[in-house]
């Protein structure tokens, strides 16, 4: 554990050093400049930062492995409450970067009246009407949006950690890891959004509360439209409890908010609000793809087909082996899936991801039906992903985002190695179980 923190330290370090010690996005400090002017120092950073991360994903997984908890006593509350600050701190020193300044050219279209999809100097974007209601917040502070993506991420993590008065320390390392806290704190990109509102309608369904459910599912598909593509095998975890008025209620919550939203988008700006879906599906690929290493454009004319393959598969283990007590992993296997074929590899969209981990992690009942073996493979499995995730955004935020020419040869590997890591999660998390372990 000490040796961990040893090494995680330092390579947290290098991220905030890069993040917010800047102007105008230009680093200050001549150390990145260093880095970059070598291939030699370019390699042994790089090979600290994924050490670093390496070791941070051995954290995770002993502490998975213990199920090591806090008490929620006042020394601890007064921690949180100081790494909340800390964050908010990161987020203001950081301002606006990457995709943040397009949100800000949207919502300030929006408060003028203009439409918030079309005619942007930055072009199209891929977010749905709830996204919108931010320009409010943007309004009041430029910055205030990206606070509140932090104090989201922050008491969503506390909350998917927190069972009778105590905290587990391994789901809110997975949450809370230097990964997500780059993604939303530094970046400030939205993604936090349609994942907080998608992994908080998975626990509503858990607690039976069905209709709640399909309302904050439709917040999430209305805010980025991927959580369309598990209504499938979220149909048939309810229509497993062989009543059919949880379907009902959960289909009357979705069908409900996603009438109010379209509604009022459609009586507003037309049919625009479709541009993101159609938007999407025409883009080349980018950043973390297979397909731009491979050079293979024309994968993005068999995404539509690639996205249902996956759907149909994972609906269909689901089916066939009726595992209701690991239906969260299904869903995490199935967006492991969509994310490695997608031709946009961008790395945010893997936050979704880490809740689920989070959300699988958090878990009071155990799968009774895994072997010792396979629970702590999958663990392993658990610690790698965030290890990977970590590695790849660290080298990307202390590398000047790899658009320099010296880290070509960097993005080319971590494109293979994006996809190929979610890949392996999705079959580890997808593990056929032997007929005898299927529920009644």
């Amino acid at each position: 554990m000490t040796v961990a923190s040893l090494c995680v330290i330092p390579a947290s370090l290098i991220l905030l050093t890069c993040s917010l010690l800047r102007r105008q996005g230009i680093p200050i400090l001549p150390i990145q400049n260093l880095i970059l002017g070598s291939e030699l120092f370019l390699f042994v950073a790089s090979a600290f930062i994924v050490i670093a991360s390496g070791f941070y994903g051995v954290l995770l997984y002993r502490t998975s492995k213990t199920a090591a908890v806090f008490p929620l006593k006042r020394r601890f509350l007064m921690l949180l409450l100081g790494s909340l600050v800390s964050f908010l701190v990161i987020a203001a020193f950081s301002g606006s970067r990457y995709d943040y300044v397009a949100y800000q050219y949207q919502w300030s279209n929006i408060l003028q009246g203009k439409n918030p999809w079309t005619n942007l100097p930055t072009g199209p974007n891929a977010y749905g009407p709830i996204y919108n209601a931010f320009s409010a917040a943007y309004g009041l502070h430029p910055l205030l949006p990206k606070a509140l993506f932090v104090i989201v991420l922050f008491f969503f993590s506390v909350f998917l950690s927190s069972t009778k008065k105590t905290v587990k320390i391994a789901p809110l390392l997975v949450a809370l890891s230097p990964f997500s806290l780059s993604i939303v704190a530094v970046y400030g990109f939205m993604d936090v959004l349609p994942g907080t509102l998608f992994v908080l309608s998975i626990c509503l369904m858990g607690r039976q509360k069905d209709f709640a459910s399909g309302c904050f599912m439709a917040m999430s598909i209305f805010s980025k439209f991927y959580g369309l593509l598990a209504i499938p095998i979220v149909i048939l975890r309810l229509a497993f409890d062989r009543s059919s008025w949880r379907v009902w209620r959960f289909a009357i919550g979705l069908l409900s908010v996603s009438a109010v939203v379209l509604i009022q988008s459609l009586l507003k700006h037309g049919p625009s609000f479709l541009v993101p879906v159609i938007w999407s599906g025409q883009r080349d690929p980018s950043l973390f793809s297979i397909a731009r290493v491979s050079g293979v454009e024309q994968l993005s004319t068999y995404v539509p087909v690639l996205l249902s393959a996956a759907v149909f598969i994972t609906s269909g283990l689901f089916f066939y082996f009726r595992r209701r007590v690991v239906f969260e992993e299904y869903l995490l296997s199935l967006y492991c899936f969509v994310f490695a074929l997608y031709p946009l590899g961008h790395q945010q969209f893997a936050l979704l991801l880490v809740l689920l981990l989070a959300l699988v992690w958090s878990r009071e009942t155990p799968d009774e039906c895994l072997s010792s073996k396979l629970g702590s493979i999958k663990l392993l499995i658990g610690s790698v992903l965030i290890a990977g995730l970590m590695s790849i955004q660290l080298i990307f935020e202390s590398f000047s985002e790899l658009k320099p020419s010296i880290t070509s040869g960097i993005l080319d590997s971590l494109s293979i190695v994006y996809p190929l890591l979610l890949l392996v999660v999705a079959i580890f998390y997808l593990m056929p179980y032997s007929l005898m372990s299927r529920d009644a």
